[in-house]
């Protein structure tokens, strides 16, 4: 087994010192995030006997002997030690291997570090003498149940298993989001009554000629798409046939209001694409929008699964290659001239 993270962390120069208090031996028993707190309390609880046989340390003097470095230190502390009393009694009777066994840790871990971040709270807010015995305040025992909530995630890492429902859970595993954290629904047959809501208006679809918005290179990739087939050199492709996920009669009504609304066209059978000997013919199904129709039936966004052309297509990818941190493009703020605007 090699050391561990905390002893590799401290220079072996500290081999010289007492080794009740030697940082380097003391940092070994730090095996866990339990023995690691029990220790640190220990270390708080020693700390001008610490301070003094690591007497080259400035910060660690600093921190656990107040000497002159709070000239304008606070008259009382933020925090007492409170219910904490019996703790620190305990640790003070015990030595440094006896605070990090497994019993003591098991017991005690919690209220070590608590204290430890007591202690902390006391040393920013500017009292830097140890804390006085008393009684938590109400405000004080609030703030106490939060510093010990913070304390329960921490040993909690890793090993906290909070029950859940079985059907819950395969709920959830079932479900994903998006970028902008809406779901990403499963796939639903098409039907015209569930798509027809989330088509664009008659007269929105096509109603803009992409052709007048990108460069003349891309106007001739756009007119002239036979350019973009891959060359066929055996590569594995997808199946070419692509799953339409609706009866025929939806399809049919679906393809004509597609059509009406300008987002697809008619062709003939004989100007499908083919590759390989085979027709590339894409899918299409739908996903949940997140509202419901009257009759209770989810709203349908209609998918194009382009799976089969884009595996015979050769991809203009242009200056970037891929979409960096996309997620910082949900929102994007335009000003010129005095006006904003954002999507």
């Amino acid at each position: 087994m090699g050391e561990p993270g905390l002893a590799k962390a401290v220079p072996r120069t500290l081999e010289g010192l007492n080794p009740e208090v030697n940082l380097w031996m003391i940092a070994h028993h730090c095996t866990s995030l339990e023995a690691t707190g029990c220790a640190l309390a220990w270390i708080l609880e020693r700390a001008s006997l610490v301070s003094q046989e690591a007497h080259t340390l400035g910060v660690f003097c600093m921190l656990f002997d107040r000497c002159d470095w709070f000239r304008a230190g606070k008259r009382r502390a933020l925090l007492c030690e409170g219910d904490l009393r019996e703790f620190r009694l305990t640790v003070r009777g015990c030595t440094v291997t006896e605070v990090t066994q497994a019993d003591f840790t098991k017991q005690w871990a919690r209220s070590a570090w608590i204290w430890a971040c007591i202690y902390c709270c006391n040393m920013l807010y500017g009292y830097g003498n140890p804390c006085k015995e008393g009684k938590w305040s109400a405000a004080e025992r609030r703030a106490v149940r939060a510093i010990g909530s913070g304390v329960n995630r921490l040993l909690g890492h890793g090993r906290a298993h909070l029950p859940v429902d079985p059907d819950l859970d395969r709920e959830l595993r079932s479900r994903k989001i998006n970028y902008q954290g809406e779901e990403v629904g499963v796939c639903h047959r098409l039907t015209l009554e569930q798509v027809l809501p989330s088509l664009p208006p008659k007269g929105h679809g096509g109603s803009i000629n992409a052709l007048d918005f990108v460069s003349r290179h891309t106007q001739e990739l756009l007119l002239n798409p036979s350019r973009s087939i891959l060359e066929d050199d055996g590569r594995s492709l997808p199946r070419m046939k692509g799953i339409i996920h609706a009866d025929d009669c939806e399809m049919q009504l679906i393809a004509d209001e597609l059509v009406e609304r300008g987002v697809c066209q008619w062709i003939g059978s004989d100007d499908v694409a083919v590759y390989r000997g085979k027709k590339v013919l894409n899918g299409l199904f739908g996903v949940e929008k997140g509202s419901k129709l009257d009759n209770g039936k989810p709203v349908l966004r209609l998918i194009m699964n382009l799976v089969s052309s884009n595996a015979t297509m050769r991809q203009f990818t242009g200056a970037v290659k891929s979409l960096p941190s996309i997620t910082s493009w949900m929102s994007t703020v335009l000003e010129c001239a005095g006006r904003r605007g954002g999507t």
